[in-house]
């Protein structure tokens, strides 16, 4: 690294030379409002047809990445009862089983509980929707230009 310091006390070219004066650049005010503005429409609508094209593999690619990112889930909520198992000494095969028995049985349980309550909401829906249309009828009413002046 020292040869590389004197490297310029032995260069003629770098001592007569004298250095450019820097400029300090001059602070442009902007403000968070300016968004930049693309000069070529064209980039505008590439940037729309690669907005497009994601959306596409995304839903091409979902019947793939679905149930990879279910069992990346899965295996991350259900990781700390698979080490629970392993410190109680239960074969990994069982202690899988057991996992899936009581994922299965709290679902079903959930379904169970939450079965009854549905289906009194779902008899009160058809009286409820004249109440519901009644307070929500201030969207169907075409808006009044304000004046802030």
């Amino acid at each position: 690294m020292a040869s590389i310091t004197n490297f310029g006390q032995f260069s003629s070219h770098a001592a007569t030379e004298p250095q450019p004066a820097t400029a300090t650049p001059t602070e442009v005010e902007t403000t968070d409002d300016d968004l930049p503005v693309p000069s070529d429409i064209s980039a505008v609508f590439l940037g729309g047809l690669f907005a497009l094209a994601m959306l596409a593999g995304c839903y091409v690619a979902a019947e793939i990445v679905l149930p990879i990112v279910l069992a990346f889930v899965l295996n991350l909520v259900l990781q700390p009862a698979m080490r629970m198992f392993e410190r109680l000494r239960v074969p990994h095969g069982i202690a899988a089983l057991l996992m899936i028995v009581m994922l299965f049985g709290t679902a079903a349980g959930l379904a169970t509980v939450l079965a009854g309550p549905a289906a009194t909401w779902a008899q009160k829906l058809p009286s409820g929707i004249p109440k519901l249309q009644e307070r929500l009828s201030f969207v169907s009413r075409p808006s009044r230009p304000r004046s802030f002046l």
